[in-house]
């Protein structure tokens, strides 16, 4: 329903739809949804937090440096 592919980047405008419709859907739980921006998200170690030279091995696979 919310997904149009006729117009700009296909991509980015249906996440923004998906993630607003999400959004309204989760306030009526009282669960608040928080965007992260993807900038640099395939470089941060999700164990401590930082950017580490060569964390990410392969897409899926990152290794801790510490």
């Amino acid at each position: 329903m919310y997904m149009s592919q006729s117009n700009g980047n296909e991509y980015n405008a249906n996440i923004r739809r998906i993630a607003r419709w999400l959004g309204e859907a989760l306030e009526e739980y009282s669960i608040r949804l928080y965007m992260t921006p993807e900038d640099y998200t395939s470089l941060e170690c999700s164990i401590c937090g930082e950017i580490h030279a060569n964390g990410r091995v392969y897409r899926g696979l990152y290794m801790c440096r510490k």
